[in-house]
C-alpha cells in the first residue's frame, strides 16, 4: 500500500475509536466526576494580576519613569530630525 492510503486509514481509524468512545461515554449508567476548576487570584508570583490585566488605576513610579523615558526619547528623534531637516536644505 501507498504511504497516503496507510495514513488516511489510520487517520480514519482514530477518529472512529474516537466517536465509540465519545458515544460509549454518553450512554453509560456510570456518571463520572466532573473536574472542579479553581481559580488563583496568585497565578503569577511576580506581579500582581491587576498589574498585568491593565485593571489597576493607580500607576507606580516604575511606570512614569518608563513614561518620562519614553517621552524623552520621542523628543531627542524630533529634534535631530529637525537637524537633519535643516542640514539637507
Amino acid at each position: 500500500m501507498e504511504m497516503t492510503t496507510i495514513f488516511a486509514i489510520s487517520v480514519g481509524v482514530i477518529a472512529v475509536v474516537h466517536f465509540l468512545s465519545l458515544i460509549a461515554e454518553r450512554i453509560s449508567p456510570i456518571k463520572r466526576k466532573k473536574k472542579v476548576h479553581t481559580t488563583r487570584k496568585d497565578w503569577y508570583c511576580f506581579f500582581t494580576p491587576t498589574a498585568l490585566l491593565g485593571k489597576d488605576t493607580k500607576e507606580g513610579p516604575v511606570v512614569r519613569e518608563i513614561q518620562l523615558d519614553t517621552a524623552r526619547k520621542l523628543e531627542q528623534r524630533r529634534q535631530q530630525h529637525k537637524r537633519r531637516l535643516v542640514l539637507k536644505a
